[in-house]
């Protein structure tokens, strides 16, 4: 339903625009040569809370491209950044460990790369 707004924003100049859609992950589209859509699956959370949910979806992806990752790699991180949000009561949570954000966010990329890999396939 959103599809048309997003390709009217992007042949209006907008690179790049990120849809979250909850539980289910992120989807990003951008516009070139060719149009391009992207899921970008969520992981599997413990929810407490779903407060700052999107904020820190945000502020991880941001913080990621500032320090020279790719926008994929971003996203995965802002992804990861948000279910450490979701899992607990507090602003921050105390487990916050970055080797496990690390793990986390490869899992998330990884499982980016794999789904495109499959539709490039499916394509040809």
């Amino acid at each position: 339903m959103l599809k048309p707004a997003i390709w009217a924003l992007i042949e209006k100049g907008i690179k790049v625009v990120v849809v979250t859609l909850g539980s289910d992950g992120v989807s990003k589209f951008e516009g070139s040569s060719n149009r391009l859509a992207v899921h970008c699956p969520a992981l599997s959370a413990s929810v407490v809370r779903l407060t700052r949910a999107g904020d820190c979806l945000v502020g991880g992806t941001l913080a990621s491209l500032c320090a020279s990752l790719d926008l994929m790699q971003s996203l995965a991180f802002g992804i990861v950044a948000a279910k450490a949000a979701v899992e607990v009561d507090t602003n921050v949570s105390p487990e916050y460990d970055l080797a496990k954000i690390a793990d986390d966010e490869r899992t998330v990329y990884f499982a980016i790369v794999d789904r495109r890999r499959r539709e490039v396939v499916d394509l040809v």
